[in-house]
């Protein structure tokens, strides 16, 4: 079976974690492809380095857009795909748009990976892209969702609801677990005591991802021997926004700016806690990984978050510091085996309702439905 896959890019996200995944899972039973709308990103080299095609339609100027575009198209003529399948909004209207151009008739199906939590807070293009999604959304032969709040609320502002369905993210419980030697490297690497409460947010710098919140919520936690460490794109001592605020914060040698890294697992081996301040989220990855590596979590009451943890964790208001604060100190102050309990039944729950083969499986039954 040919899938060709479209999606916004291949920055280091939740999806195209995801996408990459399902596609190595993949290999020798389906012919991948995929398409990304912008050019560059860290995931086209991984993707790669599985044996997937990608091709980039972005580049320098309309008319190298235009002349990429044309090529990809041919080989997407070319390849005679059963299946194309978008990612995120504008992946989505470019597989509609793909699916059109091609001969025969290919199956679309459109991925949503989003809950609108915050819609009004959207950046306004991302918003109207949601807008023509809505007004497009009876096109495809499925609409996927991954995750139940995401497809309430989609479905309410008026998704078609002809066929949706939720397929959850899904993760390698048995690559994705706590590295018990990673903990004392990490802690000597930050310079961070063993007795230390770590709390630990991976995420990208994005307002969604509210990182003020969260600082502002840290700061008032200056009466526990506790240290915050931020993972993720953009989130480094170098970002103005985030600089602005820790000189106003008591912060100081209690916070780490890690930016990206490629051992996030292992950083989360050496944490206490997991934090998500987010004020808008879909199924957040972060935490079903945290969650695998036996981390209780502190999560704002967004998307399916509070589904997630359910009974493992503290769900409070988002865009809240001195709620979010008060999810902390209740973790913080628990005693030290009611907090390993709650990690140990975390990760049970992931491995119980969010593994990889949970995922591929119900990927695969759904092309398999479609194409026959």
């Amino acid at each position: 079976m040919k899938v060709v896959h479209v999606i916004s890019g291949l920055a280091l996200g939740g999806a195209e974690m995801s996408l990459l995944r399902l596609l190595r899972a993949q290999q020798g039973e389906f012919q991948n492809a995929v398409i990304s709308l912008r050019s560059g990103g860290p995931m086209r080299e991984r993707l790669e380095a599985a044996g997937i095609q990608v091709f980039e339609s972005g580049a320098d100027g309309a008319a190298g857009t235009l002349a990429n575009a044309w090529k990809i198209l041919g080989r997407a003529r070319a390849m005679r795909p059963d299946i194309v399948h978008g990612w995120m909004y504008a992946g989505n209207l470019g597989a509609l748009a793909l699916r059109a151009l091609l001969p025969g008739r290919a199956r679309l199906i459109w991925n949503v990976r989003a809950s609108l939590d915050g819609l009004a807070s959207f950046p306004a293009n991302t918003r109207r892209t949601i807008q023509l999604g809505r007004t497009f959304s009876r096109s495809p032969e499925m609409l996927v969702f991954n995750s139940h709040a995401g497809m309430r609320q989609h479905l309410d502002y008026g998704f078609s609801a002809r066929r949706a369905r939720v397929i959850t993210n899904g993760i390698d419980t048995g690559r994705v677990d706590a590295n018990p030697g990673a903990r004392e490297r990490i802690r000597a690497e930050l310079g961070i005591r063993p007795s230390t409460t770590l709390i630990c947010n991976v995420a990208r710098l994005d307002p969604m991802k509210d990182h003020l919140t969260l600082l502002r919520a840290a700061a008032q936690l200056r009466d526990r021997d506790a240290h915050l460490v931020l993972v993720g794109p953009g989130v480094t001592p170098e970002c103005a926004l985030l600089r602005e605020e820790l000189t106003k914060s008591p912060l100081d040698g209690r916070i780490s700016l890690l930016g990206s890294r490629s051992d996030v697992t292992d950083i989360l081996s050496a944490a206490d806690v997991f934090c998500l301040s987010s004020y808008t989220e879909a199924l957040p990855n972060a935490v079903v990984e945290a969650m695998a590596c036996g981390l209780p979590c502190v999560v704002t009451d967004v998307g399916d978050a509070a589904w997630l943890v359910a009974d493992t964790g503290v769900v409070v208001s988002p865009r809240d510091p001195g709620a979010l604060a008060r999810g902390l100190r209740a973790i913080i102050d628990e005693p030290h085996a009611q907090r390993a309990e709650r990690g140990r039944r975390a990760r049970e729950r992931i491995i119980q309702d969010f593994s990889m083969r949970h995922m591929i499986d119900a990927y695969d039954s759904l092309y398999r439905e479609l194409a026959s």
